[in-house]
């Protein structure tokens, strides 16, 4: 798993090594979920109820 984060931050480097990067995880998580909505759920424009 490749880490964007700078070598000046040991603290949040080493909790990606044992943890795993969690931010990359949600956010990837979170963009899936939103195109995933997105295809479910048509938001474009209000629609009449038909009678």
């Amino acid at each position: 798993m490749t880490v964007g984060v700078d070598e000046d931050v040991p603290i949040y480097q080493r909790l990606v090594i044992e943890q795993g990067d969690v931010v990359t995880q949600v956010r990837q998580s979170a963009e899936e979920l939103l195109r995933e909505t997105e295809e479910a759920v048509d938001f474009s424009r209000p629609r009449l109820p038909t009678a």
